[in-house]
Order: structure tokens, then C-alpha cells, then sequence
């Protein structure tokens, strides 16, 4: 059996009425059978150490083993809300979480199992304030303690380094960690009071919710450049160093496609392609083109980085992109899932190099319905890195010329005084740039123009399609936060939408 099979059948063993409570032996002689090796063995009480790990199974009546849901014990995440407040959440939409009355050793995020109290120790939520309004309202919720960890979120915590007389803590930056983090002597990295450090917790709450923490790093005081982003990406345990494992496979990941692999894929190298993104993107990993029928309809096409090529299913970077479950971006700087080999490079569809990607083929009508739809692996070569801004004054500056020829323009929204005013160099454009196009936008090709006029086409045909339907558009505002270069916040400025959004 592997893995999936001796879970299976463990759980298939304590299922059926009388056999809900096996010891070790007597579910190895169900589970097994005739087949009882010390290999086989050893591979069981594996399977049955993961099983209550993930809190499916329990130990009940001294070292019995039982379905949990067959027990008087739940598992699940710890969630702490300060003022005493701790709940195990139930996972499910209109199931309630369990009270929590007792934490152990257990911190926010760790995934507990907890011993549930005896029906009569329910808690009523709400006092009524009638007794007509009481039999309609009152709701039991169940209560338990936490009996046992069975899996730590956290390791380490981020927070200030506190003297005094008891001697040196850390307090948490995460006010759901409700324990006090104490560092022994020589621990400390002889970190001065009030700075921000990352510590290792070395033991967990006792029973006067007290730990114990050595300090790893410093980080820096509160207001120094760059220590507001590493405090809140240590915090939620946003890891910036990747395994070696992962490093490895994605150095060793091509972007040369071979000829068997090319006839696989549809080449698309030949059409207008581009990427339009805000000037500040750090990744480019969907593309965009659209082309006008004879009919009056469109040929739109949507390519997006294939990055399954490069990630496997079971490797390493399959696991790691799992783990982090997406890329984090901070206004200075992005914690990518994948290694920059990958996540900048190979699944980066920079303009004028081939890559490979996922496509979607649609085909419009003039009336702007779909009426077919394609679906490839492909390969693109863009044709330009475009951003909003010059796409935005691209368009506008087409707008204007239809407007000296009698064709009707598309209302610009002006940019407020706040965007008029400049931060360090790095603002928006000033309020008069609608009569200076960005040097970028001048330097969009007449075949990438063309491209951009039909896609604004089949826009304005969906748009119409859409608001015909009903659809409201809210256009709430957006913030662009401007840095200086030593990473301080100099400005916060509305952002604007154009055409190209």
C-alpha cells in the first residue's frame, strides 16, 4: 500500500459500529491482515502518526485509536482574539467555532485538538432581554480545552526588544500572540530597548502563558527605512529565501524550446502581441492582442505565462509555490512564489523574446458575442512592455485627432491638485500632461498602434454590451503610494484610470 491506501483503509477500519475503539494490534490485524512484517508495521504507525497529526484520527481510552468525529475531541485552527477570547474554527460556512477555554501551550494559528466539555458547560451567548426573545435567541455553543499541538504555525516571532526589572522580553508585533516571550541572558544579541528583532521561540507557553525566545536577527528601530516591510513580511511568516532543492530545479529549467515540443505547441510568434501593465510592475505575465473581421466582429487573444511547464506535479517547486500560494507585493519590493529564475525570467514574457504560454482564442461578433472560443498551448514573442500611462495618452492623442475630424472623443478624467503636486521626482505627471505625450507612448510602432486602436474598438463594444445588461461600474478611487529613495513614504496619490485600463 502506499501512502493515500494505509490512510484509506485505517480510517475504513474504525469506521463500521464495534470497531470504532482499536488498539495498534488490533488495527494492524484488520488493516494488514496476513501481511504483518516490522516493515509493514513501521509503515503503518507512520500513517497513523500523519492521521493524528492532521487531526482525523484520536488516542481515546488510554492508547485506542479512534475516528475523531466518533470522539468527544474536535481539531482544528486556534484563532485568539484578544480579551481572553480563543476559538477552534470549525472550517465550515454556518458551522459555529468552538470556545476555547484553555490554550495550553498553544499560540494563534496552531492546529490543536481539543477535548470537548461535558453539554452542560455550554456557554449561552447572549443574555435576552425577554423571555420571548430568550427561547428565540439563546444558541448553546460548544466549549473545550486544547489537550495537545498537533502542528506549530509559527517557530519564530517579530516584535521590540523590553527591559525591565523581570528582565528582557520581546513583545509581539502580532497582538493574537497573547504570551510573554522572555530571553535569557546572553540571548539577546545585546539588542538595545524598543528595536524590532526576529526571535526563535525555544519554549512554549506555560501554564502563566510565559515562553521562551532567543533573538535571531535585528531588523531596525520603528521609522527606519525598509523595517515597516521586514516587520510585517516576518510577521506572517513570508519566507525570502528559497530551498536549495527549489533553487535547483529552477536553474536548471530552459527556456529553449525543442523542435518535438514546438510542434506541440501553436506558434503565435508571428502577431501583435503586447503587455500592458502600471510602470512600477515587477512581473509581465499576461499579454494581450485583438484584431478587427470582416464581419464587424473581433479576434481577441488572451496569452498568459505557462508556467506548468516549469513546475511539475510533486517536485520541489510544486511544493514551495504550494507552501507560499502566491507572490506578495510591498510598494518597494515583491516576494515572489517562484525563484527569480522563473518568476522574472522564464515566465516573464518580456518583449522580443520567445515564451512559452497558455493562450485563449476569442472570436466576436459585431454585436460583441463570442462565438467561438480556442484554447492552446502556445508560444509568443511580445512585441512591446506597455504601460497604462502610455497606452492612456497613446489613445487620447487618437481621440483628439478624431475630434478635428468631427468623430465624437472619450471624456478624460482630469487628475486632481493632489496628483498635480511632485514627491522627490517620483509623482504622477503633472495636471498639464495631457498636452505632452510620455516618450514611451511616442514610441509605440504603427503595428502595435493599429493593434491598439482595434482593441479600444472591441472594448467599446463590450462595454456597451455589458451596461446594456444592466452592470454598474464602480468607479471608486484607487491609491498610489510614492517613495523616496530611502523607501519613506513621500506621497499618497489618487490613482488614474484611463482608456488602456
Amino acid at each position: 500500500m502506499n501512502s493515500n491506501q494505509f490512510r484509506d483503509a485505517i480510517l475504513d477500519a474504525l469506521q463500521p459500529r464495534g470497531s470504532r475503539v482499536l488498539s495498534f494490534s488490533e488495527l494492524a490485524n484488520r488493516v494488514l491482515k496476513v501481511d504483518l512484517d516490522p516493515a509493514r508495521e513501521n509503515e503503518l504507525r507512520a500513517a497513523v502518526a500523519d492521521l493524528e497529526r492532521r487531526g482525523e484520527i484520536v488516542r481515546v481510552k488510554g492508547e485506542k485509536l479512534s475516528r475523531i468525529e466518533n470522539s468527544d475531541y474536535k481539531a482544528g485552527v486556534l484563532a485568539i482574539r484578544g480579551e481572553g477570547r480563543a476559538f477552534l474554527l470549525s472550517g465550515v460556512p454556518g458551522v459555529p467555532d468552538t470556545i476555547v477555554t484553555g490554550l495550553a501551550s498553544a499560540l494563534d494559528g496552531d492546529v490543536v485538538l481539543v477535548r470537548l466539555a461535558a453539554p452542560g458547560a455550554a456557554e449561552k451567548e447572549k443574555a435576552p432581554r425577554t423571555r420571548a426573545e430568550g427561547r428565540a435567541r439563546v444558541e448553546t455553543r460548544a466549549m473545550g480545552a486544547v489537550v495537545k499541538v498537533l502542528q506549530r504555525r509559527r517557530e519564530t516571532v517579530v516584535g521590540k526588544i523590553v527591559r525591565g526589572p523581570e528582565g528582557t522580553f520581546v513583545a509581539p508585533f502580532d497582538r493574537r500572540i497573547d504570551a510573554r516571550l522572555a530571553v535569557p541572558d546572553g540571548k539577546d544579541l545585546s539588542a538595545p530597548t524598543g528595536i524590532f528583532v526576529e526571535a526563535r521561540i525555544t519554549a512554549y507557553p506555560d501554564d502563566r502563558r510565559l515562553a521562551l525566545a532567543e533573538v535571531l536577527q535585528i531588523i531596525g528601530f520603528e521609522g527606519d527605512p525598509g523595517v515597516d516591510v521586514e516587520v510585517v513580511a516576518r510577521k506572517w511568516g513570508i519566507p525570502r529565501i528559497y530551498p536549495e532543492a527549489v533553487l535547483a530545479e529552477a536553474a536548471a529549467a530552459s527556456g529553449e524550446v525543442g523542435k518535438d515540443e514546438r510542434m506541440l505547441r501553436s506558434d503565435f510568434t508571428g502577431r501583435t502581441i503586447v503587455t500592458i501593465d502600471g510602470e512600477t510592475a515587477r512581473d509581465f505575465d499576461d499579454a494581450i492582442e485583438a484584431e478587427p473581421l470582416p464581419n464587424g466582429g473581433f479576434r481577441i487573444g488572451i496569452h498568459i505565462a505557462d508556467v506548468s511547464h516549469y513546475v511539475g506535479i510533486g517536485s520541489a517547486l510544486d511544493a514551495e509555490a504550494f507552501e507560499r500560494g502566491t507572490s506578495v507585493y510591498f510598494p518597494d519590493r515583491a516576494i515572489a512564489m517562484l525563484p527569480e529564475r522563473l518568476s522574472n525570467d522564464l515566465c516573464s514574457l518580456r518583449p522580443n523574446e520567445e515564451r512559452r504560454t497558455l493562450s485563449a482564442v476569442l472570436t466576436l461578433d459585431k454585436q460583441g458575442e463570442t462565438v467561438k472560443s480556442e484554447f492552446y498551448r502556445s508560444l509568443i514573442r511580445s512585441r512591446a512592455r506597455l504601460t497604462y500611462t502610455a497606452v492612456g495618452d497613446f489613445l487620447e492623442g487618437e481621440e483628439g485627432e478624431g475630434s478635428r475630424r468631427g468623430a465624437p472623443a472619450t471624456p478624460r478624467r482630469e487628475p486632481t491638485a493632489q496628483q498635480s503636486s511632485t514627491a522627490e521626482g517620483r509623482s504622477e505627471p503633472p495636471a498639464d500632461s495631457h498636452s505632452k505625450k510620455s516618450s514611451s507612448s511616442s514610441s509605440i510602432s504603427p503595428e502595435v498602434g493599429a493593434m491598439l486602436r482595434s482593441a479600444r474598438s472591441a472594448g467599446v463594444l463590450l462595454r456597451a454590451k455589458r451596461v446594456s445588461r444592466g452592470s454598474l461600474d464602480f468607479d471608486l478611487p484607487d491609491a498610489d503610494v510614492i517613495l523616496g529613495e530611502t523607501g519613506d513614504v513621500v506621497a499618497i496619490l489618487k490613482a488614474v484610470r484611463n482608456e488602456a485600463h
